[in-house]
């Protein structure tokens, strides 16, 4: 026999031996592979949708959260504008306080230069006064004093000369001259007391 009679001798016993087995296998196969991709389809299908709700759920929960956010910052946005603008308002208001006060101070300060310088002005126009007075006081004083001087001297000498006189013409005792002379002392104290009260006097009237 040939190789070709014997292969297909082969082939043929072996359809007669293993043929319903290996048909029953293929169907099984067949089977196994429309049941695989059924289920793969299913699972396509399956995961597909799972990707979809989570696509929709992330886009939702994204939604969400852009939405909290631009809240958020929105809250933010207004709480510092509200911030800034009180603090610039508190800002003016203490540059108002500010400016207030240092126009107070620059008041009062020219109020006291002012009341200073009336002051100064009063004082320096009671010291010239009271100069002059002194000057006039001094002079008053000098004036009587050259006066009393004059006085006394011609008090002195027309006793002096009235006692040479009677001394020359008279013979006369020590005990006469010393009382002459103490007449004539206690004359002259008298004197420059009298004196002394016409010129107090004389002040006060003044």
């Amino acid at each position: 026999m040939s190789d070709k009679n014997t292969g297909g001798s082969m082939e043929q016993v072996r359809d007669l031996l293993f043929g319903a087995q290996v048909k029953e296998i293929e169907s099984a196969n067949k089977k196994l592979e429309d049941n695989l991709r059924r289920e793969i389809e299913s699972l396509k299908a399956s995961l597909k949708g799972g990707l979809s709700s989570l696509e929709s759920y992330v886009q939702s929960e994204t939604s969400s959260l852009l939405e909290k956010i631009n809240s958020e910052n929105a809250s933010l946005n207004n709480l510092i504008k509200n911030e800034q603008n009180k603090r610039a308002a508190d800002f003016d208001i203490e540059r108002k306080n500010t400016a207030e006060l240092a126009e107070k101070l620059s008041n009062e300060i020219k109020s006291v230069h002012s009341a200073l310088d009336q002051k100064i002005a009063t004082l320096t126009t009671r010291f010239e006064n009271v100069e002059k007075d002194l000057r006039k006081l001094i002079m008053t004083v000098n004036s009587e004093l050259t006066e009393l001087t004059e006085v006394k001297y011609k008090t002195l000498v027309s006793m002096l000369n009235e006692v040479a006189t009677q001394i020359r013409h008279e013979d006369v005792s020590r005990t006469f001259i010393s009382n002459l002379f103490l007449e004539m002392a206690m004359k002259l104290s008298d004197e420059g007391v009298n004196n002394s009260e016409e010129g107090g006097k004389g002040k006060k009237n003044e």
